[in-house]
């Protein structure tokens, strides 16, 4: 449904049609501006000569509306907003005139049409690749979008026909070779190349790097559909129900929070669970079902069932020997057995009570493991085994370690490659910090401290140059000290929460956060930020909640250059009015 918020659609649909032949970027680009507006998701945009078109696509409710819409100023310029939406009360209510034009799915002709014209630019399409086109095109089912993003990854640097024909599959089962090195960066580009298939949820403070994500709920019922008719995926939820000859031979099965459940089904779970490899389980809240699932999955890779809590390490994982990725939610001893999970990658436990899990000595001999993550974690020194330990049992692939307690030990020897660490910080931890200066690879570090850290932490922590990325808590830091951090030549991210620092004055010293671009404070009794352009040169985002002491955002701050957003939330009044007129003076410069 396409919707125009202002005037007869049929008139504007024409200046639209007009805006989008002619309005073109003029040899000097000083009249005309096409583009993509990246804060309001991509949206695109035409201004010419003042005025502008803006499409939004895909509005799903009207207070999304409503905020969207406070953006966009109207000035009487004759400027116009395109929108798009599934819902007719939402149309409805971005203008007061019914002038809507209803969209329709596209016939196999029209489809084929599309496809064609995307694929091949009017060329002859080869008779080799006729059939798999056609049969993409029937997969489609009439969605121009999925159309076009379909045929941007065939074409893409000239595909072979053999990524036509194979074209779901990457690398037959192991979606990123084995005997790839980096291969997280190798997965980070699979997923960038499907990005017009999905929508971006949450991205990294500063590097933009996808964190999570989602799937437009059409893309994702078809995706689900194909996944299924191809034995790839079964997914178990309110609209699928469990049957053995459809779950018997699915090497991938997910099981919904929403899925219903009846007794019978225990029966064949052992029979339909056998060829699973991948088992993502949010389901059913009986314990004792759940080994029913697992223990007969012999040949399982990767148990995510971070959906639900289990009242304590279940044994029977011990027995999938072939497990790369364990997520759970419990609290436990990790039995010293754990080993005999050779090919574990990944471990991740959370606890929603925070209490500490302890991890064995033996997880030291776990060569291939890769990531550990914990609430909170106790990590004995593998120097228990023997005097001569730290030269034998060393994690070389271990890159994440998150978040261990009563660190009293230099990590640094134990796990060279480190890229991600956190620790709880108390007096044990105190002695530990000055090794954290060998630790070259680390680029992220988060410190959660149970008690306020005094003169002993200011005094031993010394922090390696290649530090991005830095999170502090409950720390209460004299803003003075802020220079161990400043110094840092890399870093790009600063989160500083629960009072990580204290005093009612920061001035920032100049020279120190020469590449930082995202500043978060949360919760703090700070009165005064004494700052400038000169202090936060690259400063992209300032964030502020719970700041209600702070009396003003410097003026300065708004002549930063790189600065994109100021979010401030749960803060004094006056605070709010400095922001306000940071972005006043913005708008007055046509920012």
């Amino acid at each position: 449904m396409v919707k125009m918020s202002d005037g007869t659609g049929k008139q504007k649909l024409e200046q639209w049609r007009f805006l989008s032949s002619h309005s073109r970027p003029s040899r000097r680009g000083q009249n005309t501006l096409v583009g993509f507006s990246q804060d309001l998701m991509r949206i695109p945009f035409i201004f010419v000569l003042g005025r502008y078109l803006i499409v939004v696509d895909d509005v799903w409710s009207t207070n999304a509306w409503n905020d969207l819409k406070m953006l966009f100023p109207d000035d009487n310029s004759c400027s116009r907003i395109l929108l798009t939406t599934r819902l007719i009360h939402v149309a409805d209510y971005a203008s007061s005139i019914n002038t809507h034009h209803l969209m329709r799915f596209l016939n196999e002709e029209e489809s084929w049409n599309l496809f064609y014209q995307k694929a091949f630019q009017g060329r002859y399409c080869p008779s080799a690749l006729m059939d798999f086109g056609m049969n993409i095109v029937k997969n489609c089912q009439g969605l121009p979008l999925l159309i076009v993003v379909v045929v941007g990854l065939l074409v893409k640097d000239n595909k072979p026909l053999d990524y036509w024909e194979l074209i779901k599959l990457w690398v037959a089962e192991r979606f990123v070779d084995q005997f790839v090195i980096e291969t997280d960066k190798v997965a980070e580009k699979y997923l960038m190349e499907l990005r017009n298939l999905i929508l971006v949820g949450q991205k990294g403070s500063a590097n933009g790097k996808i964190k999570t994500c989602r799937m437009h709920d059409l893309l994702k019922e078809l995706s689900v559909r194909m996944a299924h008719e191809e034995d790839f995926l079964y997914v178990k939820s309110r609209h699928q129900r469990f049957l053995l000859e459809e779950a018997s031979f699915k090497h991938r099965l997910s099981i919904h929070h929403d899925a219903s459940y009846s007794g019978s089904e225990e029966d064949i779970t052992m029979q339909s669970m056998y060829n699973v490899r991948s088992f993502i389980y949010n389901g059913w809240a009986d314990t004792q079902l759940h080994s029913y699932y697992y223990f007969g999955c012999r040949l399982l890779k990767v148990l995510d069932m971070v959906g639900l809590e289990l009242s304590g390490f279940p044994e029977e994982i011990l027995l999938l020997v072939n497990l790369k990725y364990i997520a759970i939610v419990c609290h436990s001893v990790i039995p010293a057995c754990i080993t005999l999970l050779w090919n574990l990658q990944t471990l991740i436990i959370e606890d929603p009570g925070g209490i500490a899990s302890e991890l064995p000595i033996e997880i030291w001999s776990m060569q291939k493991l890769r990531h550990l993550r914990f609430s909170r974690v106790f990590l004995p020194a593998s120097s228990s085994f023997s005097p001569n330990a730290e030269s034998i049992f060393l994690l070389q692939t271990l890159e994440t370690l998150s978040v261990l307690d009563d660190l009293d030990y230099d990590i640094s020897k134990l796990t060279p490659n480190l890229k991600k660490l956190g620790i709880h910080y108390n007096s044990k931890s105190s002695h530990s910090l000055n090794h954290f200066f060998h630790l070259q690879k680390l680029e992220t570090l988060k410190i959660l401290f149970d008690r306020p850290a005094g003169s002993t932490f200011t005094q031993s922590i010394n922090l390696p140059s290649s530090l991005k990325k830095i999170t502090l808590e409950r720390g209460r830091i004299d803003w003075e000290y802020m220079s161990i951090f400043g110094s840092l030549p890399n870093l790009e991210v600063l989160k500083l929460r629960e009072l990580a620092f204290r005093r009612s004055e920061w001035l920032p010293n100049e020279g120190e956060f020469l590449k930082l671009k995202f500043l978060l404070i949360w919760e703090t009794d700070l009165m005064h930020l004494l700052a400038n352009s000169n202090h936060f040169p690259c400063l992209e985002h300032l964030i502020l909640r719970n700041c209600s002491n702070l009396v003003e955002i410097p003026s300065g701050i708004g002549k930063i250059p790189t600065l994109e957003i100021i979010e401030i939330d749960s803060s004094g009044p006056s605070a709010v009015d400095s922001a306000n007129s940071i972005l006043d003076d913005q708008r007055n410069l046509g920012k």
